[in-house]
């Protein structure tokens, strides 16, 4: 009988052949490089650059620019920030977690994710080295943060079939005009916060994960646009955008998960 420790550290070792059946990712000698060459038509060598890293060239469905990038795409910069963090990591963290501070005050968070999603950092590697420095049940609540990205992506490798109706709604969505969505984009709504994470999130690439949550119920329920279009909305932007936590997480939000 396994651990819910042992059972999540299991499943992460399978986060590398799992991201090789999902969409713009290449994988080469094991490991896993994120190149989205399909956001790489018509943009400059600056914009290359994000893509190439850790950015998201907003293009396609929506107005085009590239954020600005706070995270360094290196292995080094993970295992930095790894160390940074790994203090934090125990009772600190389940307290303060749920709070956003704002884009210039991230230190009650990891901010791990864009490295964990370009695979400059494994799911395994985090999890040993936040058990080395607290116990199990001190680090509990972060290393289940960890393993949701487990269970998401093995959820929707089980499934190929959500994600293949999502890609065809999404075809249809931005097919035709849909009122209100230049709007969302460009954060001039005049719902205040939700225009606020706009501008954050197109020029940090990044926002704490409860925001997340309030925006997707504000574009969904409030402002009344298609799920799949946020969703793709923010894999274009968010540094550690991922398919399946991505698109998950919006249709948790939407009510279908």
């Amino acid at each position: 009988k396994l651990s819910a420790l042992d059972l999540g550290a299991r499943l992460a070792w399978s986060f590398d052949a799992a991201d090789r059946d999902l969409p713009d990712v290449v994988a080469i000698g094991g490991r896993v490089v994120a190149i989205a060459m399909r956001f790489a038509v018509g943009l400059d060598a600056d914009a290359l650059g994000f893509v190439i890293g850790f950015g998201r060239a907003d293009v396609g469905t929506g107005p085009c620019r590239a954020a600005m990038n706070p995270f360094e795409p290196t292995r080094k910069a993970a295992l930095a920030s790894l160390d940074q963090f790994l203090p934090r990591a125990g009772g600190r963290y389940e307290v303060q977690r749920n709070y956003d501070f704002g884009p210039d005050r991230r230190d009650n968070i990891s901010m791990l994710s864009p490295y964990i999603r370009h695979r400059l950092l494994s799911e395994q590697q985090v999890v040993a080295a936040t058990l080395g420095v607290h116990s199990p049940m001190v680090a509990e609540k972060f290393v289940q943060e960890v393993f949701w990205r487990t269970y998401w992506k093995g959820w929707l490798q089980q499934r190929p079939t959500v994600w293949q109706q999502y890609l065809t709604d999404l075809e249809y969505q931005t097919s035709r005009k849909i009122y209100g969505l230049d709007a969302a984009y460009n954060g001039e709504t005049g719902i205040e916060c939700f225009d606020e994470w706009v501008t954050e999130l197109r020029t940090t690439g990044y926002l704490h994960n409860h925001a997340r949550m309030w925006f997707a119920s504000i574009w969904i329920f409030t402002l009344r646009l298609p799920w799949q279009v946020g969703a793709d909305f923010f894999l274009r932007h968010l540094f550690d955008g991922d398919p399946a936590a991505n698109t998950l997480s919006w249709r948790w939000v939407a009510g279908l998960q």
